[in-house]
């Protein structure tokens, strides 16, 4: 590897780094705003009389519907690892995972596979979904450097 790709290295002993799905958040953000859109034009467009048609009920469905498919989409987005001196904290969603050193064996990113992995030393497995597959180099990156910060502890 070419040292001017280590420019801005994660690999610090005393460094803190953290790492967020890029193409996710794009994705989720766009996919998000156009069913926003969408909704608005066919609401707008269906007229008066139509949506006179609609009880409370079926719009708090349909609000509902939609504020559910927003948080599911922020949980994605808001998927992160945080690399500390003391281990690894991994969000997935909305669950939090804190591992000390001590019980990270390896990290993994296997071509094809969606997200990294973290392997504990316990056997179990971690994923690690803010190192997207789909993010190429920069999870590869990520990767990386969680990988030499488990070797130099």
């Amino acid at each position: 590897m070419p040292a001017a790709s280590d420019s801005g290295s994660t690999a610090q002993p005393d460094a803190r780094n953290t790492w967020r799905p890029l193409g996710v958040a794009i994705a989720s953000g766009f996919f998000f705003a156009m069913l926003v859109i969408v909704c608005l034009v066919a609401w707008v467009g269906f007229g008066d009389e139509v949506r006179g048609q609609f009880t409370f009920a079926q719009r708090a469905t349909l609000i509902g519907i939609g504020v559910g498919i927003g948080v599911i989409l922020f949980g994605l987005c808001r998927s992160k690892v945080t690399v500390t001196d003391e281990g690894v904290v991994v969000v997935n969603g909305y669950r939090t995972y804190r591992h000390a050193w001590a019980e990270v064996e390896s990290v993994h990113l296997k071509s094809g596979s969606p997200w990294a992995s973290l392997r504990l030393v316990n056997g179990d497995r971690t994923q690690v979904m803010a190192l997207q597959g789909s993010d190429g180099d920069r999870a590869r990156a990520g990767v990386r450097a969680i990988r030499a910060r488990l070797q130099s502890k």
